[in-house]
């Protein structure tokens, strides 16, 4: 895909949006926006 992981980053791959679990984020506010993101109904025509 040519992403690599690097840093502090252990893994990254992609997911369909319905998969996604906000809850699995480590930061407060990463989750937030995740979540945040996932109620707009906007996301569902990608």
């Amino acid at each position: 895909s040519g992403i690599k992981a690097m840093d502090d980053v252990a893994d990254c791959f992609f997911l369909p949006l319905d998969k996604v679990n906000s809850e699995e984020f480590g930061l407060v506010s990463v989750r937030k926006g995740i979540t945040k993101f996932l109620k707009e109904k906007c996301y569902r025509s990608y």
